[in-house]
């Protein structure tokens, strides 16, 4: 071991005998109507609901963030010896599931030709999926690219090419989530 290894070792563990290490900690709300005493499972626990008592003597986890929605994802923070706190949202309740991806595309010249691509995870609703071609000679050579036949699983790229060079297309798609 190197000399800034074995100093952090010995910097952890003096932190540890002094209480000052602090623990971060993800959990899933399993109620958390009341901010002071939020019920959480930690990631890892095999019973459900939260066994760390608060600093005001009840169950659970005080939310620094306010009420939360049951099956909400949060990072919690152990300060010893005031207690475990909810220090923030791991997932907001609106975003995007997103995936992307590449694609080699074989035309046949001034044909529309079409690659099917699968998508790593199925979408839970149909997606919104865009697509580009990489290429040097857009708008003479690559005359159009776009997507058809989009399902939760997949899409087919469609490339218009005037002659057969293997041409590689990035897609990306989305689903919005509310």
């Amino acid at each position: 071991m190197n000399d800034e290894v074995v100093l952090i070792q010995q910097v952890i563990a003096q932190a540890r005998r002094l209480g000052l290490l602090w623990t971060l900690r993800y959990a899933t709300v399993v109620n958390g109507d009341n901010p002071s005493a939020v019920l959480v499972t930690f990631d890892g626990d095999v019973n459900p609901g939260s066994e760390f008592v608060s600093a005001s003597g009840a169950d659970g986890v005080v939310s620094l963030v306010g009420t939360l929605t049951v099956g909400t994802r949060v990072a919690t923070i152990f300060v010893p010896p005031a207690g475990q706190y909810i220090i923030g949202r791991l997932q907001a309740t609106a975003g995007a599931i997103i995936d992307a991806g590449s694609v080699a595309v074989t035309p046949v010249a001034n044909t529309p030709t079409a690659q099917a691509v699968v998508f790593t995870q199925p979408f839970t609703a149909i997606p919104i999926v865009v697509a580009t071609a990489v290429t040097g000679s857009p708008g003479s050579t690559v005359l159009e690219v776009s997507v058809t036949n989009v399902t939760t699983t997949g899409c087919d790229v469609v490339l218009y090419r005037t002659n057969t060079t293997v041409t590689g297309v990035n897609w990306q798609a989305v689903q919005m989530l509310t």
